[in-house]
This record gives C-alpha cells, sequence and structure tokens, in this order.
C-alpha cells in the first residue's frame, strides 16, 4: 500500500539529498544578483511539509517504528484473548481499525506522481521504517477479523487480496496521487500472517483458561 508516498519515509541517503537540494534552492541570492527580498527566508508552505518533518523524525529515532510493532504484538494477542468470546465487539472495533488503513492508501494526495508503480522486494528490517509501518498496519485489522470470524485461512487470504487490490487501484487511479509499490504489498502480507498467527496464539490461550475458570462440579 502506498502508505506514506505523500510523506515517503526514505532512506538516509535521500533525506540528506533532499535536504542538501531544498537548502541550495532556498539560499537567498546575493544581493545585486535578482535575489527576492519577498521570498528570502520565507516558511515552507507546502502540503507535504508536516510530513516531510514526521518523516524526518522516524527515520532519525528508529525506535520509534520499532517500539509501535512491539507494542502492537504484545497489545494484540492479550486484546485477542480477552475478545476470543466477544464477536460482536471484535467485529466493531475491527470496522475502526479499517479506517486508517483507508485514509492512508486511499485518500487523494497532493503529490506528483512519476511512476504508476514500482516493483522490489525488501523484507521488514529496523532500518525500513516505511516497511515496517506497512507491516504493523494490517496486524489489528486482520487480528479482529480472524477472532471474530475465526476462520484463519479465509482472513488471511481475503487480506492479501485486499492488499493487493489497493495497490491496483493507486496504479489505475492516478488522480490519487499515489503509486502502487510490491514492497508495500509483501509488508502488508507480512502483517496479515502476524495477525493471523496472534488470533490463533490468542483463540488457544482463551480455549486453555476457560476450562480453568470453570466452577467445579461436585
Amino acid at each position: 500500500m502506498d502508505l506514506t508516498r505523500s510523506g515517503e519515509m526514505p532512506s538516509f541517503r535521500t533525506l540528506a539529498a533532499g535536504a542538501w537540494s531544498c537548502d541550495s534552492a532556498s539560499r537567498p541570492a546575493p544581493a545585486g544578483r535578482g535575489a527576492d527580498p519577498a521570498s528570502v527566508d520565507a516558511p515552507s508552505t507546502r502540503p507535504g511539509a508536516f510530513s516531510h518533518v514526521v518523516t524526518t523524525f522516524l527515520v532519525t529515532h528508529r525506535w520509534v517504528s520499532i517500539t509501535v510493532f512491539g507494542v502492537i504484538v504484545l497489545l494484540g494477542l492479550l486484546a485477542g484473548r480477552w475478545l476470543a468470546g466477544r464477536r460482536r465487539l471484535s467485529w466493531t472495533l475491527f470496522g475502526l481499525t479499517l479506517l486508517p488503513v483507508v485514509l492512508l492508501t486511499l485518500a487523494p494526495s497532493s503529490r506528483e506522481v512519476f511512476e504508476r508503480c514500482a516493483v522490489g522486494w525488501a523484507l521488514p528490517s529496523p532500518g525500513r521504517v516505511e516497511v515496517l509501518a506497512n507491516v504493523s498496519l494490517l496486524i489489528p485489522p486482520v487480528l479482529l477479523a480472524a477472532v471474530a470470524s475465526r476462520r484463519l485461512a479465509i482472513v488471511l487470504v481475503a487480506a492479501v487480496v485486499g492488499s493487493a487490490a489497493i495497490e491496483v487501484l493507486q496504479a489505475l487511479a492516478p488522480g490519487l496521487g499515489r503509486s502502487c509499490d510490491t514492497n508495500d504489498w509483501l509488508a502488508n502480507s507480512i502483517g496479515a500472517v502476524i495477525g493471523v498467527v496472534l488470533a490463533w496464539a490468542a483463540m488457544a490461550g482463551s480455549r486453555r483458561q476457560a476450562p480453568e475458570l470453570e466452577p467445579a462440579v461436585d
């Protein structure tokens, strides 16, 4: 999914190159060389300025994305056990967790698209912030859907196919200002697998705990 390409999480080399080009473009021209006083030291008003700040923070503080991923996994396992017998609540929470997926992947972006689809295969690692973000994005909805439906294989297939459909839509609808990326689909698929595994572990733990909570029969 095109999670952050409106404010993409680039590598350190890309950030350095972008910072140099922005710095060079924003330097005031020396006196007598056509400097525009109105443009000197003018603050950036580009729509993606804030997202670039967030992107820089996440890249320079890699522990943030790793911590968020760990928290999602831990809380997902605990919440899954608690929700194992609460299917209606699980479906409600599933609907809520779909909202950020839609907003971060299908909401129109003002950026200019230079390529329809990028092909690459990168596995998650602490240095690949965007990949970790895409992995974490699909864990909650897949976990909740699996706990609510108890059909792990169907939920996994639906998540993988749904992620691919979003990538295709991003490629076929340039008006969204987004482009597809096979890395996004791979990361989403890995997140779906993690969500299903967490749901399986949560339901297994809930089944083991249930007999212990039943009162003894004389």
